[in-house]
């Protein structure tokens, strides 16, 4: 679990920010990456995948506990990229790729 650590309050305390980031830079450590990680990214990871794999944004704004809708809107520009590189069915007729997808 990515917050198990000793950094975890007894249970029915809340967690505290400085505890998420301590526990983030733990694991990111124990994972030897070299890379810039902060608090916010794995919650941004979180929603953008579960865009990228169609699930509705209602659905991710109930997961991340926004209030509002155009709260979780934001993370569909992430997901752009994404949509850009699909193609349509009727692109693969008559190629060896649409022959392999049946």
């Amino acid at each position: 679990m990515l917050f198990a650590s000793l950094y975890v309050p007894a249970r029915g305390n809340a967690l505290t920010r400085a505890a998420v980031k301590l526990s983030l830079r733990a694991a990111v450590e124990r994972a030897g990456l070299k890379l810039r990680v902060y608090p916010h990214l794995p919650r941004h990871a979180f929603a953008t995948h579960l865009l990228e794999i169609g699930t509705d944004l209602r659905t991710v704004q109930i997961l991340l506990g926004h209030r509002s809708l155009q709260s979780t809107a934001r993370y569909t520009h992430l997901s752009e990229a994404r949509r850009a590189t699909l193609r349509s069915p009727l692109d693969l007729l008559n190629t060896e790729e649409g022959k392999r997808l049946g």
